[in-house]
């Protein structure tokens, strides 16, 4: 799962009257339907007691004894005792607004009486995540596959094929030898906003490549000419000059 933080603002108040601490932070985040997404509080101290609310609803706590949730994220989210994670699981429309936690730490060695510390984060969710598309083209003698999607950032490509050892990968480009089995599939995988989704092509779309058939023997001469007639379907029979 990630968390696409875009901006940020932040200030820092101390009331040493109060020992209270508030950490103003507004994070965008965005999240695809149907997706898990993560909102990620930066906080002091170990923490105690927390509060997460949508506009002025309360839609998850922890009470220093049990977690509870509220709303449409009843049995839709997960909250983290140790990092203050709250993360919504099979995003809808609906949870798109203003999320607020409010979290009470106290200091390691717990030496105070507790800090109060706040986050803000703004949800846009749009979707649902689209499968990438994939095409094929033949380059220096071997299949080149390419992945491709509108998503322009934070995304994480992933490529399987039946035969691993074969396929050379970096990021959204696929390569294998023009033998490759053409009965097989590729698949491209690509993950965001804490969501994966996969894309394939079956490898007998590929164009088909062709060679030069340099067939000689000691009575046999080959003409550049010939040579150059030469070039045959690489699954087709060899022909011989």
């Amino acid at each position: 799962s990630s968390t696409i933080k875009v901006s940020s603002k932040a200030s820092v108040e101390q009331d040493e009257t109060l020992n209270t601490y508030r950490s103003w932070i507004l994070f965008e985040v965005s999240g695809f339907l149907g997706t898990s997404i993560v909102f990620s509080p930066t906080f002091k101290g170990r923490l105690t007691e927390m509060t997460w609310k949508k506009g002025t609803n309360k839609v998850a706590e922890w009470d220093g004894h049990q977690f509870k949730y509220y709303g449409s994220l009843t049995g839709r989210a997960e909250l983290s005792l140790s990092s203050g994670n709250l993360t919504i699981l099979s995003a809808q429309a609906g949870d798109t607004g203003i999320y607020e936690v409010e979290i009470l730490a106290e200091d390691d060695d717990s030496s105070s009486t507790g800090m109060i510390q706040r986050c803000y984060y703004n949800l846009n969710v749009t979707g649902p995540l689209l499968p990438p598309g994939l095409n094929c083209t033949i380059v220096k003698n071997r299949l080149e596959i390419f992945c491709h999607t509108d998503l322009s950032t934070n995304v994480g490509y992933f490529w399987w094929y039946s035969n691993m050892d074969r396929l050379i990968w970096e990021n959204n480009i696929a390569k294998l030898p023009l033998t490759a089995d053409r009965s097989q599939k590729i698949y491209c995988i690509i993950e965001v906003s804490g969501g994966r989704i996969n894309g394939s092509l079956s490898l007998d779309e590929c164009p088909v490549g062709k060679y030069m058939c340099k067939i000689m023997s000691v009575t046999q001469k080959i003409s550049l000419y010939g040579l150059m007639q030469c070039g045959v379907e690489i699954f087709g029979p060899c022909c011989e000059c």
